[in-house]
């Protein structure tokens, strides 16, 4: 499909599109169908949506401050407030005073008065994005997108909608940080330079590094043109912004420089005069590649954009987009809750492009890949891309130190002779992470032989601060995974039989708890409760393996008996008891168990309930040690729960705790971990209460913790935000701090598969363990188990009895005690293509 047929059809559903229940998200933001989401213009906060290729990642915000890195390298720079967006394209529409009004395709742009009504809108597809100025004569559009070649697409468009002949300018200015840095020092434009050549291509380079801007057009040609490598030549006079550029009245640069440098900054300009007849349309084309050799990008400076290959390759890449997406299908006929039940499908399938970005991805959050985030978030992408979730898993355990260690972050190697970044610090709970996520993948493929992959080690210097050498030991997956466990359970206290928390675990914040209380050794004994769980889960996880494959026998006894050794030290260490005989499971202690968190008594007096510990006490399986520690756990949730979902702690800390706890205490109450509603957390306390039978308020906790719900988010309303602030003193009430980059969206959907639907595989087979309340009269998941494609179907028929049938035939199944449900077991060898399993209630 032709640019300009792809843009008609989306002005064409734009115009006709009508506002519905079934298609409304926040904030003025819609689904026009299940690939495309429509934003128009917001109240609050700003959306966007990641386009990538190989590392390369470009953002595309609805305001227009466009951003893009490839891992550590930034190719645009980073926006600080009152600064220049990087990229600007303006249509200019002849006024009668013979003046332009110039129509920004970007709000970070707009004109703060038009002189004609401007509709503005931003649609997002899997791999494109269009920002749109239309008004009631011409309608001008940007489409954005990221080959898997790397090279970044701008496609310019101008439409003659009147009946008569329109004059119009298409100008488009674009810099280039190209810096390592973020953010650069005084001195950092001396080595900026860039040029423009006779064949009207451009060259801009900074600090050795260079980006060529390829530039060709389609259509008529222009009755002007202007260009320039100045952005002096394009704002008119000093001071100014691009919003207020001179040449936007005049659609002329004054001047038009072949090269730039140091004293000015060097772009890539132009300024393209047309007349319009009635529907004629333009399009300018830029093509951006940024190369590390001069001389390669010397050469590429000869080649223009091939128009016609680019929008073929566009709609291969969409389709391929959409296809890696369509293993996994979630379909509910409605929904009882908050939340509408197309609008739910359409999320779930965006959620599943947040996973995937966030699993798959050379770069997490800047410009690392954090452990324990990419492997919350390849539990998820394994379900519906489990070839290329292989992988990542693979790529990510090659990252790991020879004694078993994981990095909290580490970065792609650039080249052989560079060692990676990585950051070293001795965050406990990584490895925990790793080995759950193998048995995941293991149950759901039954693919065995990744755990002969080999991979290798890094060597850090003596002083853990840097990465010095690469390994000589090369091992497989397999003896990679019992080093990462070993090295586990080589921090596991001598006395109560819980696990070190050394710098901190999955709670960052909370980082005072490892601290050696008389200074005498790098860490104290202070443990992680969550982290303890983590690691008494993995003791079974690992077990199950061994025993499976038949290797390691002297291990799984060994694993054994630390699993009972750290389940008799939870039971003594990490049950807090009062006066009255309440239990609560706490958070953590400190060094030699001198002060508690999330107790009846903590150091600062205050009794108070942690999120995450109980959840994970769930999730571990030691509920199943004393199944009247449920009240307990449920007591803690009724404390922590909020208008946004479970916080994590139910009472804040505040600078006096900061010796014991760590930067928590200087976060702002109501925020991120400190007593705030940290949506990753309080999805895994809806992980908990499914297991514990208690679905009704599990599926609540996945509503509160949706950002369909919230009609006052502050960031991308299609996919899960990190956290919901609430502090009445500085007037938060729902703001998030971030979106995209969390694991909050990978359990949600992880809640969906294994608790919702039930669809839960073990390494000999699988459970179908639908939740014991189902919020809905009809839904059903596409999904692949052990390589066989399986759809499994719920409904409400309000029968007295659950039934479960399989190829429509009645089988028998057994009722579980604690997540009080009944319960269908399948062995491996009778899952087959095709099967269907209906579960009726």
């Amino acid at each position: 499909m032709s640019f300009e047929t792809q843009l008609k059809d989306i002005l064409r559903k734009i115009n006709d599109f009508k506002a519905t229940a079934d298609n409304s998200l926040p904030q003025n933001t819609f689904y026009l169908d299940e690939n495309q989401i429509l934003c128009r213009e917001r109240k609050k906060g700003v959306s966007r949506f990641p386009y990538d290729a190989d590392g390369l990642v470009v953002w595309a915000p609805s305001n227009g401050q466009i951003n893009a890195y490839d891992s550590m390298f930034n190719i645009f720079r980073e926006l600080n407030n009152n600064e220049d967006a990087s990229i600007a394209f303006f249509g200019g529409l002849r006024m009668k005073n013979g003046r332009f009004f110039p129509v920004s395709l970007f709000d970070c742009h707009s004109q703060l008065f038009e002189e004609t009504e401007v509709k503005r809108f931003v649609v997002y597809s899997l791999r494109y994005a269009y920002y749109i100025a239309d008004t009631e004569d011409v309608a001008f559009a940007v489409r954005l997108h990221v080959s898997s070649d790397k090279h970044i697409h701008f496609a310019f468009f101008a439409l003659n909608k009147s009946k008569s002949p329109k004059e119009i300018y298409m100008m488009t200015c674009i810099d280039a940080w190209l810096s390592y840095l973020s953010a650069g020092g005084a001195f950092d434009i001396m080595n900026r330079f860039g040029k423009r050549y006779d064949n009207g291509n451009f060259l801009l380079r900074f600090n050795g590094e260079s980006m060529v801007i390829r530039r060709d057009f389609c259509g008529k040609c222009s009755d002007n043109e202007y260009l320039t490598a100045k952005k002096s030549d394009v704002l008119g006079a000093s001071g100014r912004l691009m919003s207020n550029a001179e040449s936007l009245k005049t659609g002329v640069f004054e001047r038009q420089s072949k090269a730039a440098n140091s004293t000015d900054i060097p772009v890539c300009a132009e300024s393209v005069h047309y007349t319009l007849d009635s529907g004629e349309t333009v399009r300018r084309e830029f093509e951006l590649q940024y190369f590390h050799s001069l001389n390669e990008a010397e050469n590429a400076v000869n080649h223009k954009p091939d128009v016609e290959t680019i929008d073929s390759l566009l709609e291969k890449d969409e389709e391929f987009a959409a296809s890696c997406l369509s293993a996994m299908k979630i379909r509910f006929s409605n929904y009882n809750g908050n939340l509408n039940a197309n609008v739910l499908n359409a999320f779930v399938r965006t959620l599943q492009k947040q996973i995937s970005f966030c699993a798959l991805g050379k770069n997490y959050a800047g410009s690392f890949i954090g452990m324990r985030d990419v492997m919350q978030q390849l539990e998820s992408s394994l379900v519906w891309q489990p070839k290329e979730s292989r992988s990542r898993f693979i790529n990510a355990l090659d990252n790991i130190l020879e004694d078993g260690r994981p990095p909290r972050q580490f970065s792609e190697r650039f080249s052989p002779d560079k060692m990676p970044i990585f950051d070293l610090r001795k965050f406990i709970d990584q490895g925990v992470w790793i080995i759950t996520t193998l048995y995941t993948y293991l149950s759901f493929t039954d693919d065995f032989s990744i755990l002969d992959e080999k991979c290798g080690y890094y060597v850090a210097d003596s002083a853990n601060t840097h990465i010095i050498a690469r390994s000589v030991t090369v091992d497989t997956v397999l003896e990679h995974i019992i080093k990462v466990m070993d090295y586990l359970c080589s921090n596991i206290d001598e006395k109560t039989c819980c696990l070190h928390t050394l710098y901190g675990d999955w709670n960052d914040a909370l980082d005072g708890l490892g601290k050696s209380k008389d200074g005498t050794s790098e860490y104290g004994n202070g443990v992680s409760v969550m982290a303890t769980l983590q690691l008494y889960q993995n003791c079974g996880e690992i077990s199950e393996i061994l025993k499976h494959i038949g290797k390691f026998k002297e291990k799984i006894a060994e694993y054994s008996s630390i699993g009972e050794k750290i389940k008799n030290g939870l039971l003594e260490f990490a049950v807090d008891v009062n006066e009255k005989g309440e239990r609560r499971v706490i958070h953590g202690w400190g060094d030699n168990v001198s002060y508690k968190v999330g107790s009846w008594n903590d150091m600062d007096g205050v009794a108070r309930y942690s999120s995450t510990a109980n959840s994970f006490w769930a999730i571990s399986g030691m509920l199943k040690n004393d199944l009247s520690m449920k009240e307990a756990v449920n007591k803690a949730f009724n404390a922590l729960d909020s208008d946004y979902g479970i916080m994590t702690f139910d009472k804040p800390f505040d600078i006096k705790t900061l010796e014991y706890v760590g930067r928590l205490a200087r976060i702002t109450q109501g925020t991120f971990e400190n007593a705030g509603a940290y949506v990753h957390a309080a999805m895994f306390a809806a992980m908990a209460m499914f297991i514990m039978g208690e679905s009704k308020q599990a599926w609540r906790q996945m509503e509160l913790g949706c950002v369909l719900s919230h009609e006052n988010c502050s960031k991308s309303p299609f996919v899960m935000p990190n956290s919901y602030f609430k502090n009445d003193e500085y007037e938060m009430d729902g703001e998030s701090f971030s979106d995209w980059y969390t694991g909050s969206g990978t359990v949600f959907v992880k809640n969906l598969i294994k608790f919702g639907f039930g669809v839960c595989p073990a390494l000999d087979g699988l459970y179908i363990q639908t939740a014991n309340y189902m919020p809905t009269s009809g839904a059903s998941v596409d999904i692949i188990v052990k390589g066989h494609p399986i759809k499994v179907v719920y409904s409400n028929k309000n029968k007295t009895k659950r039934i479960f049938k399989i190829n429509g035939k009645e089988v028998s199944c057994e009722y579980d005690e604690i997540m009080e449900t009944p319960r269908l077991f399948v062995p491996s060898d009778s899952i087959t293509d095709g099967m269907l399993v209906e579960v009726s209630d």
